[in-house]
């Protein structure tokens, strides 16, 4: 289901994902609206998730734990700052350490595709940069399997 992917630093302390999926911007804009739908993609490969509240306007929260294979739960919290409905997410990750970081995700529809781009900063260097692409983009596979079971259990 995935058309083309690519990462890349463009700054030393921010991320760059791009991925495109084989739906329309909508369809992919939803599975980002509510804890339900979050709930089935979200989290690294082999995690959990097991809680969400969200609060899906900007000002709202969100907040997550997800569990890893061993069991160990780690707590998320966002504040949205931006919703653009089926174009645009803007978030504030607000980890337990306190380091706030950036996210914006935006949905941009390519003939019958999205063009999915995440951003996020600021991150610490090089190192952190690698680190957190390599998450997101083991969100991303969850995504696109979740997108591919979701159609064929519609047909």
């Amino acid at each position: 289901m995935t058309i083309l992917q690519r990462a890349a630093a463009r700054v030393e302390n921010a991320l760059y994902l791009e991925r495109r999926f084989d739906a329309p911007p909508a369809v992919v804009f939803q599975l980002w609206t509510t804890p339900e739908r979050l709930a089935r993609w979200w989290g690294p490969r082999d995690f959990t998730t097991h809680s969400i509240e969200m609060d899906f306007r900007p000002g709202g929260t969100w907040s997550a734990s997800i569990r890893s294979p061993y069991g160990e739960d780690t707590p998320m919290l966002a504040v949205y700052r931006e919703i653009v409905e089926d174009q645009r997410i803007a978030f504030t990750l607000i980890p337990d350490d306190g380091r706030k970081a950036n996210v914006v995700a935006t949905f941009e529809a390519v003939k019958a595709t999205t063009r999915l781009t995440i951003r996020q900063s600021p991150l610490a260097g090089p190192a952190e940069v690698e680190a957190y692409t390599e998450g997101w983009q083991e969100y991303l596979d969850r995504l696109e399997s979740y997108l591919l079971r979701r159609h064929w259990d519609n047909r």
